[in-house]
């Protein structure tokens, strides 16, 4: 793994509001699919691709998460935790962990990023090979088609594969396609968020507008576990296997 993509981060400190009652005494990472903890996935795939240094942000239950982790990954120092008294959302936390210094002190650093309620299955080394020839301090999003829950998408994607927002009335016939929750994000960007509760929507729009943002097409499985039914739905399926 080339020094370019240094750090890991996933996402983990939502309430978990929408998969409630399961997440009033669980939190939302440590639910399971498959038998395992959908944080698991991530942590291994990370750990898979060679990237050890890993920050896992937590607020909600966090110290269920925290134990967790260090249960089933004691071999792994290098996985840190940012913990949020009050969550910061996803640009906020981003902000807060890099302000702490989880990040390292090279400004050429890049994190790769992810929520940690989603599932993908697929080879991430197309992706990164992709971020790696893109313009020095870009922005990369993994896209994917649209799915049920929400048809309109996030943003479009361009011929010279950077992403625009569009007028939410002309997405569906703009072709849009919706952000996976997957990012790569260099500390040149991480360092122009404002600290304090902020979603991360906020500033890649504004990335968008000087095209420092880029997009690539996601074409592999994934889904987004944002109810109980999509939870059982996945459940289901990983179990099959």
């Amino acid at each position: 793994m080339s020094s370019i993509i240094s750090h890991a981060m996933i996402f983990a400190a939502g309430l978990g509001s929408r998969m409630r009652p399961l997440t009033d005494h669980t939190p939302k990472p440590l639910l399971k699919a498959g038998g395992r903890c959908l944080i698991d996935y991530h942590v291994d795939r990370f750990l898979d691709l060679g990237i050890n240094n890993i920050v896992i942000n937590v607020s909600h239950l966090g110290k269920q998460v925290i134990q967790h982790i260090k249960s089933n990954y004691s071999n792994h120092p290098t996985i840190h935790f940012s913990i949020e008294e009050i969550p910061q959302e996803t640009a906020g936390g981003l902000r807060l962990a890099y302000d702490r210094g989880l990040f390292g002190n090279s400004s050429e650093n890049t994190v790769l990023v992810i929520n940690a309620d989603i599932w993908i299955d697929g080879d991430f080394i197309p992706l990164i090979t992709y971020y790696k020839q893109l313009p020095v301090n870009s922005v990369l999003l993994a896209m994917v088609a649209n799915p049920i829950q929400h048809p309109k998408g996030d943003f479009c994607l361009a011929s010279d594969g950077t992403l625009h927002t569009v007028p939410l009335e002309d997405a569906v016939s703009t072709g849009t396609l919706t952000f996976s929750g997957i990012g790569f994000y260099p500390l040149s960007f991480i360092q122009e968020i404002t600290p304090g509760i902020s979603p991360l929507s906020k500033w890649l729009r504004g990335g968008m507008q000087k095209k420092q943002v880029y997009g690539y097409e996601w074409q592999y499985a994934w889904s987004d576990i944002g109810t109980p039914e999509r939870l059982n739905e996945l459940d289901t399926q990983l179990s099959k296997k």
